[in-house]
């Protein structure tokens, strides 16, 4: 393994500027390229190479971690009846409960028998409705 050092020279101006806003100093390029020296240098240091240019000491490389994107959480969106014709215009409740009569859509009862109240899932009354939309 062969390491190329550059060292930068001075070339940028030598003096500091204070910041009028923050009373900070700012950085001169020769301050920013002493710094990458010293680090250019610190490296070379902990990879150091025997006489055979086998690596003696390395810096640990922690494997790279898949990531996997979120996973989506099934989130299942229930609307009432008033909650259906307000999220389409121009749908009455007449129509959302002939919707459900007919199992165009899917719903469950929240209560005992057939007098409990009607919960729509808000994915399945907007697929009917696009489906509607393209024809």
């Amino acid at each position: 393994m062969h390491i190329s050092v550059t060292k930068f020279e001075n070339c940028g101006e030598s003096h500091r500027e204070l910041s009028p806003t923050k009373g900070r100093s700012i950085m001169t390029i020769t301050e920013k390229k002493e710094i990458v020296n010293n680090i250019i240098n610190l490296l070379i240091q902990l990879t150091v190479e025997d006489e055979h240019h086998e690596i003696v000491r390395e810096v640990p490389v922690p494997a790279p971690v898949a990531v996997e994107p979120p996973k989506p959480k099934n989130n299942v969106s229930m609307l009432t009846i008033k909650e259906c014709t307000e999220l389409i215009h121009g749908l009455t409740e007449h129509t959302v409960r002939m919707l459900v009569h007919q199992n165009k859509v899917s719903y469950f009862r929240a209560g005992a028998g057939e007098r409990g109240k009607i919960l729509v899932n808000k994915e399945s009354l907007l697929s009917l409705f696009n489906q509607t939309e393209e024809v």
